[in-house]
């Protein structure tokens, strides 16, 4: 939908799988099928062959893939690879994991376009609880379509609650994806209180707008940003809250190297 000038992104994510056509699929109680897994598994499995990567090296947890609608014999891939890891006696620990980003031809297995960096990611404190894959239509040119990847951070403090997303932006450039704004901060929650009402808390959600102006041939990457302020407190024994809501507005342009 376009108004005054702005292609606005609206965001469905789904754990749901594609099915391929005609398949025959055996309900399953996580949601997915046993036609579904079966293929994901050997879509990963020989991703990983490729990688010189097997799946204990993986947090297999934390690993995504989805069908990209742009191109939809394409799958995009994120797999975090453990780098180094500390684990306690009940299997609780840090995490320090490579990333790879992949699009790969699901039919024949083959890597098309790779991002890869060492170290890239880190899980302690604050826990790495989930990537999501975004594929919203970033079309930042007539000639670029790009997807994201969300990056979800938990904190594990009860008095000190704290959330983050983290969005880096990926485009195809020959047989590389190379990410145009990376580790941005788009959502952020934090809060402190006693545990029982009394406390503040701070929220900032936003939402990613493509722009029809250009900077360097790349179309502007406006964020409509959501600030909201939560005060509770006692009133007898009830639990009150006052909020106070503010927008902003966040330009990025592109400097022919990245959005900043």
């Amino acid at each position: 939908m376009i108004k005054s000038g702005i292609l606005l992104l609206s965001f469905i994510f789904t754990t749901a799988r594609h099915l391929s056509a005609g398949s025959i699929a055996t309900p399953r109680l996580d949601g997915l099928t046993e036609h579904q897994n079966t293929e994901d598994n050997i879509l990963l499995d020989k991703v990983l062959e490729q990688l010189k990567c097997s799946k204990s090296e993986i947090r297999e947890e934390l690993y995504t893939e989805k069908i990209w609608p742009y191109d939809p014999s394409l799958t995009i891939m994120v797999i975090p690879k453990i780098a180094q890891q500390e684990l306690d006696a009940y299997g609780n620990g840090s995490y320090v994991m490579d990333s790879y980003v992949l699009l790969v031809d699901h039919k024949t297995a083959t890597i098309k376009n790779l991002f890869y960096e060492a170290e890239a990611w880190n899980s302690d404190a604050m826990v790495l609880s989930e990537i999501v894959i975004d594929t919203a239509p970033y079309q930042l040119n007539n000639d670029t379509r790009g997807f994201g990847i969300r990056i979800n951070y938990t904190g594990s403090s009860r008095p000190n609650p704290y959330n983050q997303t983290l969005f880096t932006l990926f485009i195809p450039e020959g047989d590389r994806l190379r990410p145009l704004l990376k580790d941005y901060e788009i959502d952020r929650f934090t809060g402190e209180w006693d545990t029982n009402c009394a406390g503040a808390f701070d929220d900032r959600a936003s939402v990613i707008m493509i722009d029809k102006a250009q900077t360097n041939h790349f179309n502007n990457i406006i964020l409509k940003q959501t600030l909201r302020h939560t005060l509770n407190y006692k009133v007898g024994e009830d639990c009150e809250e006052k909020v106070s809501t503010k927008k902003k507005t966040v330009l990025l342009k592109f400097d022919k190297k990245s959005y900043r």
